[in-house]
């Protein structure tokens, strides 16, 4: 198995109604993502080995009635012969790691723009941003510098 391509049919970014920040309330976020469709690719799917299936999904922010992210498109992922079959047979119920494999090409390829959207919006973004923490104790640096010239 391995992924080929993304093609996306949709990208939306929407601000409903202003959030709650002045009011102290927090704001509920959910994401969900939903494998629409899935279809064999017979006109890739000739230009190589292997079949070529085409995973649609949805992939959604929702702010509550807020604001909403939306990313709609199409996966391509390259299956060995068995696995075709096997999706074949079941196109409702795919295994958890093609589910995985999938999931994670999305992310990866929406990470940025939906950073991107929330921050154009004046959105909370949806992933907590890295922090750093500075340790106090200053022994504590002699000792990292110490044991890092050790190795």
């Amino acid at each position: 198995m391995r992924v080929i391509g993304i093609k996306f049919k949709k990208i939306s970014a929407e601000k409903l109604k202003e959030d709650k920040k002045d009011t102290g309330k927090t704001i509920e976020l959910k994401s969900n993502f939903t494998i629409t469709e899935v279809e064999k690719d017979d006109k890739i799917s000739k230009m190589g080995v292997s079949p070529v299936y085409s995973f649609g999904f949805i992939y959604l922010i929702d702010y509550e009635d807020i604001a909403s992210v939306i990313f709609e498109g199409s996966v391509y992922v390259e299956l060995d012969e068995i696995k075709a079959s096997e999706v074949e047979r079941n196109k409702k119920n795919i295994d958890d790691d093609l589910k995985k494999l999938i999931l994670d090409f999305v992310l990866s390829k929406t990470y940025i723009e939906s950073l991107h959207l929330e921050e154009r919006l004046g959105l909370p973004f949806h992933i907590r941003p890295p922090q750093v923490n500075f340790q106090k104790n200053a022994d504590s640096d002699e000792s990292n510098i110490k044991k890092h010239n050790k190795r």
